[in-house]
Formats: C-alpha cells, structure tokens, sequence
C-alpha cells in the first residue's frame, strides 16, 4: 500500500508516481478524473467549495471527518469504474483541495458509508465516506 503523510500536500504526478513508480510531468487519462483505481485502490481528488480547473463544480464538502463527494453525471453507481470505489469493505485514498490551483492535501483512507443517486436517473449521485483520517 502506498505511504502517505495526513496533511501533507501532492501534486497529482506526485501521487502517480507514488502508485506506479513512474515518474511524469503531467497526469492524462483517468489521472485528471476526480477519481482513478489503480491496481485495485481506490484514489479521490476532490475540489471542496471551489470548481475544478475545467469548471464542473460539485456540491463537495467536509461535515467533520465525512467527505460529502458528489460525483460526474456519467459515473452510475454500477459503472466499472465507480464499482471498486463503493464496495463495502473498500478504502479509498481521499485527497481534497480548497483552490483549483493548490496541491492536493491528503486526508487519509475512507470507506463509502452513504450513497445517494445513480446518475443520470435521478440526476444526482453523492457519496459519504466515513473514517477519513482528515
């Protein structure tokens, strides 16, 4: 598993590096997601009370040590990609960030305790996860 510090702030290429052990410049693909699963962990970068750089804006938001994530309207509950995330017994990698332009804080490891919508039926898709180190 890879090591973190809580609180400690990364670059994505950072955390790329960290979980592949390959060294790059810039992250593409699934690494400019608010989410990516690499080798079966699960990684969130959420932008809390501020849009991303592409300006989507979710309603993102600490309440504690919960992380209210909100997720694209493309990812259904039952998308593959979004499946490893909410399984019970997963723990996902949680990163946020206040600034679009900021490096990404690392709040520690946090399981999905609470899942609300499938996008696109209902129109919004959130989840809590609990047990955030933050």
């Amino acid at each position: 598993m890879p090591a973190f510090v809580i609180g400690q702030t990364y670059t994505r290429p950072q955390v790329y590096e960290i979980f592949t052990g390959k060294s790059i410049k810039r992250t593409t693909g699934t690494w400019n997601k608010g989410w990516v699963i690499h080798d079966g962990e699960g990684i969130v970068f959420a932008n809390v009370g501020v849009a991303g750089q592409g300006g989507y804006d979710y309603a993102n938001e600490w309440l504690g040590t919960q992380l209210i994530w909100e997720t694209t309207k493309l990812a259904a509950q039952n998308h593959k990609n979004v499946v490893p995330l909410l399984q019970e017994g997963s723990q996902s990698h949680i990163f946020t960030r206040t600034s679009n332009t900021d490096a990404w804080t690392y709040a520690g490891r946090g399981a999905p305790a609470d899942v609300n919508g499938n996008w696109p039926q209902i129109g919004s898709s959130s989840c809590v996860f609990l047990g955030s180190d933050k």
